[in-house]
């Protein structure tokens, strides 16, 4: 994936950025898009609590396959946030097709 040399670039979040910690499977740069994993039996609809070891984050996310957008750089096994809802600047690798 094209990744945004500047990092995450956030320039609205509606107020609510709605960010979500896990930890990293992988080095993770800022402004990747990424995807989310919990651990087996962590999250349930009987949950009643969540730590941030329980998700794991990876990245490989593209188009509609994703969770949100990481907004720090961090190296596997670290904390890494990551932004599920507002507008993000990102790079775009390949062609787009406008219409």
């Amino acid at each position: 994936m094209a990744v945004n040399t500047l990092g995450l670039v956030c320039p609205y979040d509606g107020g609510v950025p709605r960010i979500v910690t896990g930890i990293a499977f992988e080095t993770v740069s800022g402004g990747q898009l990424v995807i989310s994993s919990g651990a087996a039996d962590n999250i349930s609809s009987g949950v009643n609590s969540l730590a941030t070891t329980d998700i794991g984050i990876a990245t490989g996310g593209s188009g509609a396959a994703f969770n949100g957008v990481a907004v720090n750089n961090t190296t596997s096994g670290n904390a890494v946030a990551v932004q599920t809802r507002g507008l993000v600047i990102v790079r775009a690798g390949g062609t787009i097709v406008n219409g």
